[in-house]
């Protein structure tokens, strides 16, 4: 089994300035909200990681907002020796602070040291904007074009709910833009979008499905969402990494330190502030874990061919439509019968 293009995951905080209602964080926010602070060990491993050859891209996220916690992004993004993509997906609330200038100012320097490529990644969808406000979110978007057409580096993109795509690329014409701002929407697949703004503004929109939010979620849309998925890259959809060659590891670095498989979060691996890690000891770890070498290996929609002979996991298979939730709810539910169905394959 060859592991290549690996992904890291580092999510620094799971407190968060909007605690919306549909966000599947909130009662372990309320239960125990934590940042992420890194000890000397902490840095070491997360380096070691960032900086193999073989490791893409880091994502610096949250079970929260990021920029809540925003000293351990500069912590995290000063560990890159150089050549790395990293991404940072957030809210977008701090674009109309008045720290957001020197906040911008201070990513472009860090970006332009390191010689790394930066991309900030924005929730745009209709219960962020419920929450945040429309006149919020239209400044929130005038910044992002003011900064662009100011030469700024980094690239700025918006991250959607899938089912609402033609709402909110109407949306985004119809009340988010001014008059003078004119639009083109250039359609990459099914999940991608490119908006032209002014002939020479492009920013990317990508899409995503829901997790179980079932007022809104289509029918079969979980299958449909694999196989577009699988379209695009030209490969069957597994919990690894989706990469046309080789599946890297998708490693995730919670709040709290636990180290997981992303996608495959039932078993925590390591953790950053304890344990001694390295890439070969990741790789042995997933090799050695059956129920996680098979997810990373077999596609999804053949193991759920397995896991819907169990009812509840064909409740769950219905009502989720996200491959990542749906894993770690049928686990929550009966962990003997989900390893046992997996292990038939």
């Amino acid at each position: 089994m060859k592991l290549n293009n690996h992904l890291l995951y580092v999510d620094i905080t799971n407190k968060c300035n909007l605690n919306c209602e549909f966000c599947m964080y909130k009662e372990e926010r309320k239960r125990n909200p934590i940042d992420l602070k890194l000890n000397k060990k902490a840095k070491i491993t997360i380096s070691n990681i960032l900086n193999q050859p073989e490791t893409e891209r880091l994502i610096i996220s949250g079970e929260g907002e990021p920029f809540n916690n925003i000293n351990c992004i500069y912590d995290i993004l000063k560990l890159s020796k150089g050549n790395k993509k990293i991404q940072i997906i957030t809210n977008g609330l701090w674009l109309i602070s008045d720290n957001s200038k020197k906040i911008l100012n201070r990513l472009d320097n860090l970006q332009d040291e390191n010689n790394d490529k930066y991309q900030i990644r924005i929730s745009f969808d209709t219960f962020h904007i419920k929450r945040i406000g429309k006149e919020n979110y239209k400044k929130i978007i005038q910044k992002i074009i003011q900064y662009r057409e100011e030469s700024g580096y980094i690239e700025i993109c918006f991250r959607g709910i899938l089912e609402e795509k033609d709402n909110v690329l109407s949306m985004l014409n119809r009340e988010f833009l001014e008059d003078s701002q004119k639009v083109k929407i250039e359609s990459i697949s099914r999940l991608e979008t490119n908006i032209i703004i002014n002939k020479n503004q492009k920013i990317n929109f990508i899409f995503k499905n829901l997790i179980d939010l079932d007022n809104i979620k289509k029918q079969n849309s979980f299958e449909e969402y694999i196989r577009s998925l699988e379209e695009i890259y030209k490969k069957p959809f597994t919990l690894g990494h989706l990469k046309m060659e080789e599946n890297g590891m998708d490693i995730t670095i919670k709040p709290n330190g636990d180290l997981f498989f992303y996608g495959a979060e039932i078993y925590p691996i390591f953790n950053i502030f304890f344990d001694e890690i390295d890439i070969k000891k990741l790789q042995n770890a997933l090799i050695k874990n059956k129920i996680l070498k098979k997810l990373y290996t077999i596609p999804l929609l053949e193991l759920i061919k397995s896991l819907k002979k169990y009812k509840p996991f064909e409740n769950i298979i219905q009502s989720i439509n996200n491959p990542y939730w749906i894993i770690k709810r049928m686990y929550e539910k009966d962990k003997n019968k989900f390893e046992e169905l997996i292990n038939v394959n």
